[in-house]
This record gives structure tokens, C-alpha cells and sequence, in this order.
């Protein structure tokens, strides 16, 4: 049987947000799960499906069993492994991270409504917020 760690299922969360981002970006994109789970008292887990909170995850159902390695592969369409290890290595970095990012958005999005301030931090493809 294969259980996803805390780590792996932020790098499900930070693959399918952030793949093809620079490895700083994933970083602080795993950084806003850890930081909204902390700030929420909420496992990782909890935050990743929470409704609303991460698109990219609102079409899997929340499970972390599976019989093994490939068949979690399959199930969320992790088609790129070395990408996914890329992810779940800057999770990896992010547990301790010391950043508060808690929201970001790629530049694609013009407008939004959860957040009306200025971005923290704005890098090549996204806007962290605090």
C-alpha cells in the first residue's frame, strides 16, 4: 500500500499549479499550503481539498491510499515524474519555510476578489500575497 505524505500530496498540489514554473515559484506556491495550514490549524490534507482554495484540485476527490506508487500517478494525472519530483522537493523546502504567503495567482488573472491589495512578492509567472 502507498500513503501519501504531507510532502508528496503538496507535490500533487504544486505539480498541477506550478509545473512548468521556475523552481522559486514552486516553492512559494508549496509555501501557501503549509502557511494556510498553520494559519487555519488545518492538515495539509484539509487545505489542499478545501473548496475554493486550489483549482487545480477541485476535480479529485481527497484520497491519499492507494496500492501503489503508480496507480496515485494515475489518479492525478501525473503524467511528467520528474516534474513531480521537482514538486515535492520544493515542498520539502517549504515545511520550513519563512515566508507568510498565504494566496497567489498566475498573471493571467486580472482580477480578483478575495485579495485587493498589492502582491508581496510578484515573480516571472505569479503574485504571492501575505
Amino acid at each position: 500500500m502507498f500513503i501519501l505524505s504531507s510532502i508528496a500530496l503538496c507535490g500533487v498540489l504544486t505539480y498541477h499549479e506550478a509545473r512548468s514554473a521556475d523552481f522559486i515559484d514552486q516553492y512559494y506556491v508549496a509555501s501557501t499550503v503549509y502557511n494556510r495550514s498553520e494559519s487555519k490549524n488545518k492538515t495539509v490534507s484539509e487545505i489542499v481539498f478545501e473548496k475554493n482554495q486550489y483549482s487545480s484540485m477541485k476535480k479529485f476527490k481527497p484520497i491519499t491510499k492507494f496500492n501503489n506508487f503508480n496507480s496515485m500517478l494515475k489518479y492525478y494525472n501525473l503524467t511528467d515524474v520528474s516534474s513531480y519530483a521537482s514538486a515535492v522537493n520544493a515542498c520539502g523546502f517549504a515545511v520550513e519555510n519563512q515566508n507568510k504567503f498565504l494566496y497567489f495567482h498566475d498573471h493571467s488573472i486580472k482580477k480578483f476578489n478575495w485579495n485587493a491589495g498589492a502582491p508581496a512578492v510578484k515573480t516571472k509567472s505569479f503574485n504571492f500575497y501575505n
